[in-house]
């Protein structure tokens, strides 16, 4: 009988899934950045500013002229009527 060995009997592994296209990365970044960006100017920052930094580069890299990157501040707050 043949011995087994630590993961001969785990399950097989999934196919990995196909890396995101460029428009679902940017999609992807400009809804954190807004998140992130949100979270920050209201005094709630959820990652560090490099990490931040990081995201906008890679956002930069990739649609160069997209409005979030020459957005400042939080979104208004939608009045209430």
């Amino acid at each position: 009988m043949k011995q087994l060995g630590m993961f001969d009997d785990a399950p097989p592994l999934k196919p990995a899934a196909p890396p995101p296209t460029r428009d679902e990365r940017v999609a992807s970044l400009v809804a954190l950045i807004q998140k992130y960006k949100d979270a920050y100017y209201n005094k709630a920052p959820l990652v560090s500013d490099a990490a931040f930094d990081a995201l906008e580069d890679e956002l930069r890299a990739l649609a160069p002229d997209h409005a979030i990157l020459a957005s400042v501040g939080a979104p208004l707050p939608e009045p209430v009527v």
